[in-house]
């Protein structure tokens, strides 16, 4: 009896044994999934900054695709909309002209009234509504109405760039979040080239032309209404992530005028070097294919390709450039060395004879020297102000390179007209010259400062992205 008990008592303790062993294994499982949702969500840890970057890259890929929108559409637009070419050419000057005087004044107000947050929101629907209008315009035939879209979708597109620069700045790896964000920005607009005229096709069961071109715009409201769900999860993010940082909170404040003088010569050289380089190259890419075709003889299918090929590398080896230029710094020296590379690409146009190659080696240059340089010569500006101030300053920034641009689109078409692409390709060299000169300055006098590493000099936070 004593050893029939012995071994029951044996066995229950045996079974209760087992039972503690299962219990210790179920909470060794629950404490791992714990632990896995906790890395994740732990701004502390890189998953966390990976998921709030590439949520920022959806609203650069989004709003982009809504800003070049028109540029996939320009001969259905012409056509259903009964205009010409010089009022769709309204289209994109009602994107870009409000913007010389709304992204000056723009920064500050994100800065100073309504803080990052609430611009981020703001903006997007802005977008959204700009891009509905649009596609009422279309259904209803009113293209005053499709204007009046286009100058909401320009204020959305440039002031959202200003935001979410405002909001990489905070943070380290600020050349690799911008290196991403310029590959979105050129994947969305790429895309919007070739998707909208394919999706308008597609609907040819739609007999109304403008009820057809009306559905096709309304992709884009589709795009930005997810945007919308992205930007409150990106706000939420960022809440936790400057409160388990402990970062200090960015207070809202009065505009100063003295805000604006605070801000250093070396910023002030940074902003007119990012206002020639810019508008250089953009303007350059619009007179390209007929210049091609002119000079070079390309059909206008070959000159289209050597004329994209400027984007193309952005796209496929940008991140790779940004994690580079992130990790070794010398920010001014990779602008050197990408100013001269794009300087290099004219100089072969403009002294080159009529070989048919010559565009396609003329590309390739010219698209290495963008990858190089947009994301070191962009991230410039960071070093030399005030996290408080960063939206301020990209605001004039933005508001410094449109109008640039503009100006340089009318002198570009009076060069053409009047002197040929000889001395269009003199002036572009010349610039970049001046704008590697001013470069080389830069690298010369501020080479020992915090040009060396831009995170050095901000960010220093416990995150270990």
């Amino acid at each position: 009896m004593m050893n029939d008990e012995g071994v029951r008592i044996t066995e229950s303790s045996g079974s209760r044994n087992y039972g503690s062993i299962k219990q210790s294994e179920t909470g060794n499982k629950e404490s791992q999934k714990s632990s896995l949702c906790e890395y994740i969500t732990d701004p502390h840890y890189w998953p966390y900054h990976t998921i709030f970057l590439l949520l920022q890259c959806y609203l650069y890929f989004s709003f982009y695709y809504c800003s070049d929108n028109p540029g996939g559409l320009e001969d259905t637009i012409i056509q259903v909309m009964n205009v010409d070419t010089t009022q769709y050419s309204l289209l994109l000057f009602m994107y870009s002209a409000p913007n010389v005087i709304i992204c000056l004044i723009g920064g500050v107000i994100v800065d100073r009234v309504l803080g990052r947050r609430l611009s981020l929101i703001l903006v997007v629907a802005m977008t959204t509504l700009g891009q509905f209008l649009m596609a009422l315009g279309a259904y209803l035939g009113h293209f005053w109405l499709m204007l009046v879209g286009r100058v909401l979708i320009g204020v959305g597109a440039e002031m959202t760039d200003v935001i979410n620069v405002a909001l990489a700045s905070k943070r380290k790896n600020v050349t690799l979040r911008l290196s991403l964000f310029f590959t979105a920005a050129r994947l969305g607009g790429s895309c919007t080239l070739a998707a909208p005229q394919y999706l308008y096709e597609s609907l040819s069961f739609i007999t109304n032309s403008h009820y057809r071109l009306g559905t096709t715009l309304l992709a884009g409201v589709g795009l930005m209404i997810v945007a919308a769900a992205v930007t409150i999860i990106i706000i939420f993010m960022d809440i936790r992530e400057d409160a388990i940082l402990k970062r200090e909170k960015m207070k809202v404040s009065m505009i100063r005028c003295r805000d604006i003088k605070s801000f250093s010569f070396p910023f002030w050289l940074s902003l007119a070097m990012i206002s020639i380089y810019v508008p250089a190259i953009f303007t350059y890419t619009t007179i390209g294919e007929v210049f091609y075709i002119q000079k070079f003889g390309l059909s206008p299918v070959a000159s289209g390709v050597a004329d994209s090929l400027v984007f193309s590398a952005t796209i496929l080896i940008a991140p790779l450039v940004g994690f580079l230029i992130n990790a070794v710094g010398y920010h001014s020296s990779w602008s050197i060395l990408g100013i001269l590379t794009a300087l290099a690409a004219h100089v072969t146009l403009l002294v080159s004879g009529q070989q048919w190659f010559i565009p396609y080696v003329a590309g390739v240059i010219y698209s290495s020297s963008y990858t190089i340089t947009m994301p070191s010569l962009y991230s410039i500006p960071c070093i030399f102000i005030e996290p408080t101030q960063t939206a301020t300053a990209y605001g004039f920034i933005h508001c410094a390179y449109n109008l640039a641009m503009s100006l340089l689109s009318v002198v570009t078409g009076l060069l053409v007209d009047c002197a040929g692409y000889f001395m269009l390709e003199l002036m572009f060299s010349l610039l970049l010259y001046a704008n590697l000169i001013m470069s080389i300055y830069l690298w010369l006098r501020y080479s020992s400062s915090d040009l060396n590493k831009l995170d050095c000099k901000k960010n220093d936070t416990t995150e270990n992205t």
